[in-house]
Order: C-alpha cells, then structure tokens, then sequence
C-alpha cells in the first residue's frame, strides 16, 4: 500500500514539476503564486498544494498550467470538491468541453455547495448541447478520416425531415415528426438509434436542413459522420386539404444506397397514426421483425393534441436555432394546452436548464461558494495558502495545549502541507451539502492535581 501511494507521488510529481520550473523560467510575478510553487515543490504529494496552486493558475488564466495541477490533485484524492470545480472551469477556459464535462460531472457527486451543484447541473445541460455542436465539427473537419471506414449497421440515424407543406404554419412538423421517429425505433432493443440532437447539430453544420430532398449520397456523408451504418430520410407532404403522406427512404452509409422506402398515408388529424405506421413500415425495411411488445407499446403510446404538437415543434426548432427563451415559452405552451404531454415538460425543464446554464461562469460559481468550506479553500488559494483560514483557530491553539488531540484533529487528505496547520472538516455538514462554513470544534483535556 505504501508503495502504491510512493508511487503515485512520484507520478504527481513528475508531471506538475515540469510545469512549474517553467513558470519560474518565464519569471513569476505573483508573490502568492511564488509561495504556493515552493510549497507543491516542497510536498510534491500533497493534493492540498497542487489543488491550491491549480486554483491559483486558473484565476491568473493560466489554464494549461490550472489543469496539470489539478489533475494531479485529482490523482491523489479524486473525492475533493473544490479539485474537480476548478478542473471543469479550467478545462472550459481550455475549450474543452468533454473534460469540463467529465469534472462537473464528478463535482455533482462530491461538491459540497448546495448553490453551486445547481448551477453546475445547468451547466452541464448547456455544455452537453455545445458539445454536440463541436463534435459535429470536429467530425466535418475530419472526414477524410472517415473514408473506407465501416459503420455498425444495428446503428441508425434519423436526419431531420422536410416539410413539403403548403400551410406555412406546418413547417416545424418537420422537427416535431423526427423527433417521434427516432423515440418510436428506440424502443426496439435490437437498434441503437442516435438521438435527434446529434443528427440535427451534423445537420446543420453540413446544412442539410436547407437542402429540401437529401439523396443517398448526402446521407451516407451524414451517416459516415456520426458512425451510423443506417440513415432514415423522410419528408412530409400536405398539399393542401387533409391529405397527409410520410414517404422516406432508408440508406446504407457503407453500401451508399438506397435500401428500402418506407412511407404511410392518412390524413392531418391522423397525424399520429400515419406515424406510427410508418415506423413499422421502417422497422420493416431495416429488416427487423417487430415483437409483439414493442408493436404494443406503439399502439398504447399516448397521443398530444396536434396544436399541442405543432407547438412542440416549434419550440424544438427555436431550441435548435438556441433561441432559448422562445423555446422555453413554446413547450410550456404546449404542456398547457395539453397537461399530459410529458415530452414538452421534459424538453421545458431541459431548455430552462440549458438557458440558466448558459449564464454560469466562473465568477458565478465563485458567489455561490461564498460563505462555505468550500469558498474558504479557494479563498485561501487565491491568497497563497493551502489551507483554509479559519478552520484552523481553536485547532491550534488545543495543539499549544496539547498536542496529541491537535493531531488527531488534522483528518485531511493527501498528505501533510508545509507551511500550513491541521484543518478540520466538519464531516456532518459536508455529507449534507452545507453551504455553511465549518464551526471548529475541539476538545480540551485539563489534568488538575490535588494538593
């Protein structure tokens, strides 16, 4: 066990040292910075320095620099709050989203700020959308990496359908309709059916959403790009009247053709039924015999109203367009004109978390830690030290007392730091999310002789 943790020192140590001595050759300014260098220097084990030194980096902009540290950190004691925050905010002033991701994700498991787990969860929605948008570019950049590549078939991608639709007011059927299609595939196990998201981002980054019509070999380069061995097309057509058709077409990315054309008809207020059948005409063509439980489960599938719906519609598209706001207001409209709608509520609650998402920043998560452990550390940081001032108090002055109890109260982890006393955690408080800072406690034994 000693070895192990020898061991991961030395890792730790390896790969921030570096990184320092090249701060120090660039010439450090920053008394506070100075002082923490020296003490990761010092106690190159100590997950408390490198964590205080990633915070220090980060509000120097030093990104690189923020990260390295605190990754480190994260190494030593993967169970710190305040490590994987400021690991999220570093890796987003970096423009890496999957790493922010990956670190909010791990504060809302052991953050201990009630505030700040709610703003980092909209975060997480808000970034989870961005994310999508630069993989989308990413994919586009790279696609000559993908030639030749093969695909799973048993994956399948819906690309936004195309309204051919003589009443304007129709249009957003095309969101809406998609959206249905790639839920109702979903339900059978045998498929991976990509969400609607990921196809509409690499839809608008390759624009297929202007294109009308996409014939096979568009879709094989959509299909390429997000790994899809299949892509359902579609389009609705409404002339005029109540005459309502879904024709489709389904294309093998690999094989770059054509492979069935699944398609139904009904009229507008049948909408939901015209779907439905041409979902199973579309399991049909992708060879898959439904069973009897997903055939029920379609049929059982509870219907909104088609105001609703269009609704619904809209606000999907305005979501793409990251019209927020608006898209906000449309599912809520939607979930009022139909109560049971669940899927508006779902996309309202998502969309209203995106919008708060979008407006955290790092002085945003900087207020919600004030007044907590948490905002101590960070404080402290910022200041030079690596341990929080005022957790400390009555843990030094027991150890002027007596020093065993003194010892017994330091149950930090990573470590001892250099430079800095025992600090004491209120573990209670922190199990609960409190927001409030630790009240130190201690015990003071006096040994009074008789005469």
């Amino acid at each position: 066990m000693a070895r192990k943790f020898a061991r991961r020192v030395v890792l730790a140590a390896a790969l921030v040292l570096p990184a320092l001595g090249t701060a120090r050759a660039q010439g450090t300014t920053d008394a506070a910075l100075a002082r923490l260098e020296a003490l990761v220097t010092r106690s190159p084990g100590s997950a408390k320095a490198l964590r205080a030194a990633g915070v220090k980096y980060y509000e120097l902009k030093r990104y690189a620099d923020a990260k390295s540290s605190l990754e480190a950190a994260r190494r030593i004691d993967a169970k710190d709050g305040v490590t994987a925050l400021y690991l999220g905010l570093a890796n987003e002033g970096l423009g890496d989203i999957a790493g922010a991701r990956d670190a909010y994700s791990a504060y809302m498991q052991v953050g201990k700020s009630r505030t700040v787990r709610r703003d980092i969860g909209a975060r997480l929605v808000a970034l989870a959308r961005e994310e999508l948008k630069v993989q989308a570019r990413q994919a586009v950049a790279n696609e000559q990496a993908l030639q030749g590549a093969q695909a799973p078939g048993a994956t399948v991608a819906v690309l936004p359908f195309h309204c051919a639709c003589a009443d304007t007011t129709l249009l957003p059927l095309g969101r809406g309709i998609a959206e249905l299609v790639v839920s109702d595939l979903a339900r059978e196990p045998s498929l991976t059916v990509l969400e609607r998201d990921r196809m509409q981002a690499i839809a608008d980054e390759i624009r297929l959403s202007q294109a009308g019509n996409v014939d096979a070999g568009t879709a094989t380069r959509a299909g390429k790009l997000v790994s899809a061995g299949r892509i359902v097309n579609g389009q609705i057509v409404a002339s005029g009247g109540t005459q309502f058709n879904l024709a489709g077409s389904v294309v093998n990315t690999n094989q770059g053709n054509i492979v069935g054309n699944p398609g139904a008809d009904g009229t507008i207020n049948e909408i939901f039924r015209t779907e439905r059948e041409f979902v199973l005409s579309t399991f049909a063509q992708l060879g898959v015999t439904v069973s009897p439980e997903v055939r029920r489960a379609l049929e059982e599938r509870r219907a909104p109203s088609l105001q609703a719906f269009l609704a619904y519609s809209r606000g999907l598209m305005a979501e793409d367009a990251g019209r927020l706001d608006d898209a906000v207001s449309l599912f809520e409209s939607a979930r009022t004109m139909d109560p049971g709608f669940g899927a508006a509520l779902q996309r309202a609650q998502e969309a209203a978390a995106a919008r708060a998402g979008a407006q955290v920043t790092s002085a945003t998560v900087q207020d919600g830690l004030r007044g907590s452990v948490e905002g101590q550390v960070v404080a402290a940081a910022i200041r030079g030290s690596a341990a929080a001032i005022g957790a400390n108090t009555l843990a030094n002055a027991v150890g002027d007392l007596n020093p065993t109890i003194a010892s017994a109260m330091d149950n930090s982890t990573g470590g001892s730091t250099a430079g800095s006393g025992p600090q004491n955690r209120n573990t209670a408080a922190e199990s609960t999310g409190s927001d409030q800072p630790v009240q130190p406690t201690g015990q003071i034994t006096l040994i009074i002789k008789k005469p």
